[in-house]
């Protein structure tokens, strides 16, 4: 990736994984209720695009360390947006990088995956923005 793309920081173009090396490949994760005096069809049960984002990596993280992984260990990511109904019906991308920035890309985990961003028409649930595979890599 060109060094002046603003988006180095954020994944890479490519990457291999050596032999000897376990996968973990994650289902798609969808954001969690963060308001249940809401009805769970809605945006609001769940938050805007960086609160879900947030929500669901969190859970990645979760489920990676059920498993033995970390974060840090997360070498793909596929994530899929639906356009927020507060922004025009156009994908939060700002907002979902915001919250990916607290977990890549820093300090405690300065890896960063290969990444895939887009916008979809939706997902299975209403009021779901966002939904996130990976893949996670770790020498045995």
């Amino acid at each position: 990736m060109d060094d002046a793309s603003p988006y180095k920081n954020q994944f890479l173009e490519s990457l291999t994984v050596p032999p000897g090396t376990d996968l973990l490949m994650l289902s798609g994760v969808t954001p969690p209720i963060i308001d249940a005096t809401v009805p769970d069809d809605t945006v609001a049960a769940y938050g805007d695009t960086e609160t879900q984002t947030r929500g669901v990596l969190k859970d990645i993280a979760a489920t990676l360390a059920k498993r033995g992984f970390a974060m840090k260990d997360v070498v793909k990511m596929q994530a899929f947006l639906v356009g927020d109904p507060a922004k025009g019906g156009k994908a939060d991308f700002p907002a979902f990088s915001k919250a990916y920035l607290e977990f890549f890309g820093t300090s405690q985990n300065p890896n960063i995956p290969v990444r895939t961003r887009a916008q979809v028409t939706s997902l299975v649930w209403p009021g779901w923005l966002v939904e996130i595979e990976v893949i996670a890599a770790k020498r045995r």
